[in-house]
């Protein structure tokens, strides 16, 4: 039993290692844009996306079938979503 607790937290590890370099590349592209958003003289925060993205992302869960509420979704990606904003305040 202890073998297999180790294996999987090898696994989970070896995963938010992937996690960190999504998220790296997510925040590469979140500067992109808001300096795009800087020089249209567009506002930083667009309600309206960020409700688009949460329907579709809980949408996808749903249609793959993944073990992930819409709860979970949620508070997740609000969470990435304020950072990405944190730092496209920064760049102002």
């Amino acid at each position: 039993m202890k073998a297999d607790l180790l294996t999987y937290r090898q696994q989970i590890n070896a995963i938010d290692h992937q996690l960190l370099k999504l998220l790296n590349e997510r925040q590469k592209i979140v500067r992109k844009i808001g300096t795009e958003k800087k020089q249209q003289q567009l506002p930083l925060r667009d309600l309206t996306r960020e409700q688009a993205v949460l329907k579709q992302l809980k949408a996808q869960a749903r249609a793959e079938n993944l073990s992930l509420s819409d709860e979970s979704i949620e508070n997740i990606y609000r969470a990435i979503m304020a950072e990405a904003l944190k730092l496209q305040a920064e760049k102002e």
